[in-house]
């Protein structure tokens, strides 16, 4: 990534979300930032979200990012421990809050 500006700071990261899936609470999702912190934004197993079948969006809002420099690769990790379920990911966003931190 390359649209922020090379003092931006991070302060928090947004997650938005769209999954498909027969049982949304066997998800685990992570995100890692291009200096490699990882942040588990969604347990697997997390009863809080809904649990029946269909389309879900979620926002998932982590601050393990703090004071890191936006700019570069991340990664989104979603993975399924239940095999007998089935599901995609159709949409996915991520959002930057940001500020000039020294």
């Amino acid at each position: 990534m390359s649209e922020l500006p090379d003092w931006a700071n991070i302060e928090a990261v947004t997650l938005e979300i769209s999954v498909d899936h027969s049982y949304s609470a066997d998800l685990g999702v992570t995100i890692t930032s291009p200096g490699g912190t990882e942040s588990i934004v969604n347990p697997p197993f997390n009863v809080l979200l809904n649990q029946f079948p269909g389309l879900f969006q979620w926002r998932l809002l982590s601050n393990a990012f703090y004071g890191e420099n936006p700019n570069g690769e991340w990664k989104i990790n979603v993975v399924d421990l239940a095999p007998d379920d089935t599901g995609s990911l159709t949409s996915w966003r991520l959002r930057f809050h940001y500020g000039d931190h020294p």
